[in-house]
């Protein structure tokens, strides 16, 4: 599930190198304790990328012993059925807060990672996730922490699905450690970005106008805007059911905390990897980058614009759509 094809980059540098050395520094990213790699003749495979993810989190959990942080609360969700779209999706959310810790701590600049116009491969995570351990690394060197740290194998029946749920897990631990947590804005810049996809997809293959917008509604929590995406996201499975898709499921445990805005970001995220499907199966392209607004804002804001887009995705679902190509 996870073959890749050219066009590699950095991510078979990051594979094939035994150790590869940036910014002129020591820090030295490992290649996978299996042996394979992005470019030869035994690929990645979903088994390495949870080896990964389990070093990041050992590490990480060094920085939270270090800093004296409480430990990380469990994901309000879990995903059955993951592919590598949405194990991306959620690698990069985990990448950016591991960059916000970089800057909090050591004043580091943000490392953008390449845009990708293609579906996801094991070698694009590996590279998002390298890219977190390299950040990961420089916290340890700055806070002094030189607790050795052993990348363990995993078994090769490893799934999707399995790296997913880590993934998650870990981007909660990362999110522990800063000092500024997820804010209602940038919620907001996820939720926009979304409906701008959800409106130029009804317009080219929606017969009707646009739902009428949303509301102003206010006194909104987290938990309302939460509770709407999970509505979005189910019409984005009946979507993908009418194009012999059906994607990922999500399993919600009860909620046993307060839903926070972190909550509502990593479910956004899994979201707009679903929307990204939509446009190649009807579209036949990746979606162009839309203007997001960074403005402040509330969850108030966040509901009304998670309203309209469940409004947009539901009057797709009902328009029976088709595939523009075969994938």
């Amino acid at each position: 599930m996870f073959a890749r094809g050219a066009g590699a980059g950095v991510a078979v540098l990051l594979s094939l190198v035994p150790h590869l050395v940036r910014a002129e520094e020591d820090i030295r990213i490992p290649p996978p304790v299996s042996g394979r790699s992005a470019g030869g003749t035994t690929p990645l495979l979903p088994a390495d990328l949870l080896a990964r993810l389990g070093l990041l989190e050992a590490r990480l959990e060094n920085i939270r012993t270090y800093m004296g942080r409480s430990k990380s609360l469990p994901p309000l969700i879990r995903l059955e059925e993951a592919e590598p779209r949405e194990v991306y999706a959620q690698a990069i959310i985990f990448h950016g807060r591991v960059q916000q810790l970089g800057f909090e701590q050591m004043r580091s600049a943000r490392e953008e990672l390449p845009r990708i116009d293609r579906p996801p491969g094991a070698a694009d995570i590996m590279e998002v996730l390298n890219a977190t351990l390299y950040r990961v690394l420089q916290l340890e060197r700055h806070f002094g922490i030189q607790k050795p740290v052993i990348e363990e194998a995993q078994p090769s029946s490893t799934t999707p699905t399995e790296v997913f749920n880590v993934v998650l897990e870990a981007g909660q631990l990362a999110h522990e450690l800063l000092d500024e947590k997820t804010t209602s804005s940038r919620v907001y810049s996820v939720i926009l970005f979304g409906l701008q996809l959800a409106r130029v997809l009804h317009a080219e293959r929606a017969p009707r106008f646009l739902p009428e917008p949303a509301p102003f509604i206010p006194a909104k929590t987290p938990g309302d805007v939460y509770q709407v995406l999970l509505e979005a996201f189910e019409a984005t499975r009946t979507l993908n059911e009418q194009l012999d898709h059906p994607g990922p499921k999500l399993v919600v445990r009860e909620y046993q905390r307060d839903v926070v805005p972190d909550d509502v970001l990593e479910l956004a995220g899994i979201l707009l990897s679903q929307q990204v499907r939509l446009h190649l199966d009807l579209l036949g392209r990746f979606p162009d980058l839309p203007f997001v607004d960074f403005t402040r804002k509330l969850p108030s804001h966040s509901f009304q614009r998670a309203s309209e887009l469940k409004a947009i995705l539901e009057s797709l679902a009902r328009a029976k759509l088709v595939k523009k190509r075969k994938r």
